[in-house]
């Protein structure tokens, strides 16, 4: 005669697959997000990349955002700090970047953050300290900032994960700490950082937007 399972075993062997996916899941999901992050850490090195590589095309000058009412050939008729914006009209031709210009085209690209809760309205989930990298005229232009001429570029954020579209002072346009409360920033000298609010405040001592 075969031995059946009764009632107490069978919810024995239930609790302890309950336990070992309780155990396991966290892990699971923990494993996923340091491969966001990494992924993450990965998008902001090629556009750091980029920019380097537009600066020795250009003679050190990083590529500059802009502002005006109306649409133009570089233009989506809207503040274009964001990475999204300020590298499309480089990378595309200007008539094809204004007739292709759609925020969801950027999912599974080098301007997607797979962390991201959601994607800004101007494009993207990254933004250029453009108090840095694009300071502003009152006719509406961001200059062109040369690489050279930037100060202590081992502290001065230069992109981040952000909640708009630019890394700026203002409440809405400040660090989102997507990856464990933490955010990943590239620093004008091109490397990446995962760090917190805190540490992001006392690794640039206020240098950040100067």
């Amino acid at each position: 005669m075969k031995n059946k399972f009764t009632l107490i075993e069978l919810l024995v062997v239930i609790a302890i697959i309950a336990i070992l996916a309780a155990l396991l899941l966290p892990a699971l999901k923990n494993a996923r997000e340091m491969a966001k992050t990494s992924l993450c850490i990965n998008n902001e090195k090629q556009m750091g990349l980029m920019s380097v590589n537009y600066g020795d095309d250009y003679n050190n000058w990083l590529p500059a955002g802009c502002w005006t009412g109306n649409r133009g050939p570089v233009s989506t008729g809207n503040w274009d700090a964001s990475i999204w914006n300020v590298w499309l009209s480089f990378l595309y031709q200007p008539t094809k970047f204004i007739q292709e210009y759609d925020s969801s085209r950027i999912y599974g690209t080098v301007f997607d953050c797979p962390s991201r809760p959601s994607t800004s309205w101007y494009g993207g989930n990254y933004g250029w300290n453009i108090g840095l990298a694009s300071p502003w005229n009152w006719d509406g232009r961001y200059e062109h900032p040369s690489i050279v001429k930037i100060k202590n570029p081992a502290v001065k954020g230069l992109i981040a994960d952000t909640s708009w579209f630019c890394l700026m002072i203002w409440d809405s346009n400040q660090l989102r700490l997507q990856h464990h409360f933490r955010v990943n920033l590239l620093f004008s000298d091109c490397h990446v950082d995962t760090i917190s609010k805190l540490d992001y405040i006392n690794t640039t001592k206020g240098r950040d937007y100067q």
